[in-house]
């Protein structure tokens, strides 16, 4: 039977209590993961944060236009005064913020769903540019996530960064899951 080596120099070698890391569950389908009641996203935050995450929080409910978007990030992610409120400005500056060493940076986005109803809106492209400014930081070992909270469980988004959007998944309630069948036992 081979054995499991902890051998921190060695790359291939993972812990498997590292596998079920909330950021590495994530990360495995892309780093936009969309959750629906909000007690699975509070409980993946708090995990994240015991990781050494930031985790800056925006509710896009209340978000009337992308201009709001704008204004929200510039001020929760601390953006330069400069910044130009647009998608470029967006990606320029997600691509530049602090992101801790050996942790991340988690976006948390409250009621999403809201906001990419809007007409008008463009926020797949957000996604998209959170998930290009997410690659760029893993060059240097960085992590940046985007965890979507929608209260519509219809809600879909193409691939963003050419990696699907999921739902995150979880066992106790699978018949709520979007997509899910319902139990025929119940």
């Amino acid at each position: 039977m081979a054995s499991f080596r902890t051998d921190p120099t060695n790359l291939h070698s993972v812990h498997p209590d590292d596998v079920l890391r909330v950021d590495r569950q994530v990360l495995l389908n892309g780093p936009v993961a969309l959750y629906g009641p909000p007690e699975r996203l509070r409980q993946h935050v708090a995990a994240l944060e015991s990781y050494g995450y930031r985790c800056p929080a925006f509710d896009c409910g209340g978000w009337a236009s992308e201009a709001d978007m704008h204004r929200a990030f510039a001020a929760g992610l601390e953006f330069p005064s400069y910044y130009g409120r647009n998608l470029n400005a967006l990606n320029d500056c997600l691509s530049d913020i602090d992101i801790p060493e050996k942790s991340g940076v988690a976006l948390v986005l409250w009621r999403f769903d809201r906001f990419a109803r809007l007409p008008g809106v463009r926020a797949w492209d957000v996604l998209d540019v959170i998930a290009h400014a997410s690659w760029l930081h893993s060059l240097y070992a960085r992590r940046l996530l985007v965890l979507v909270q929608s209260d519509d469980p219809k809600l879909r988004f193409p691939p963003v960064g050419a990696r699907p959007v999921m739902w995150i998944m979880w066992e106790a309630h699978k018949t709520d899951e979007p997509g899910a069948e319902p139990d025929p036992a119940t």
